[in-house]
């Protein structure tokens, strides 16, 4: 066979490969909701410390006059990636915070409390923001902050407001790398 022929069969075996995917994505981004996560980098708090995520909506309403509303939680990871479930989680107080119909200029918050029994002098987190979205969505737009701060006093030991939105599964990252 010669390598001109080759070539053409690969180009046609290729496109009936990624044929398939491309339908798939498109059907799924018409029709049906989907989630966006942000990620903060990770932090650590001392056992006399809280962590808290504030989720504000600053988008605008829309130019038909749809009013911005957003839908989503704040959750936290432990260092292993794993979710902390409160209070079954030993050592912390807080629960993952959903958030409905979040109009422009709401906020919402997700806090984590360290227990000061917790036996580690400083505990790694994550903190996450989950949107619930689909192409019918009305106006969305999050400003995310991470904040951490002493529990008893309230006082603020740092904030992070740079989150990382993970790649969704199934689509190529950023240069085509997936």
């Amino acid at each position: 066979m010669s390598n001109r022929n080759s070539r053409w069969i690969a180009a046609v075996v290729m496109a009936g490969l990624s044929l398939p995917l491309f339908a798939e994505n498109n059907s799924n981004t018409t029709s049906q909701s989907y989630t966006r996560t942000w990620v903060f980098p990770a932090v650590s708090f001392a056992p006399t410390e809280s962590v808290s995520v504030t989720v504000m909506n600053i988008a605008v309403a829309g130019p038909n006059g749809t009013k911005a509303s957003c839908t989503g939680s704040v959750s936290f990871n432990d260092g292993t990636g794993k979710a902390i479930v409160v209070p079954a989680s030993k050592g912390y107080a807080g629960t993952p915070t959903a958030f409905t119909n979040l109009g422009t200029g709401q906020t919402a918050v997700g806090s984590l409390q360290n227990a000061p029994s917790n036996p580690s002098p400083r505990t790694v987190i994550e903190g996450q923001v989950q949107l619930t979205l689909s192409p019918s969505s009305a106006p969305c737009s999050m400003l995310l902050t991470l904040e951490v701060y002493d529990t008893t006093s309230g006082v603020s030991h740092s904030a992070v407001t740079t989150a990382v939105e993970q790649a969704p599964i199934g689509f190529p990252v950023a240069g085509g790398r997936n």
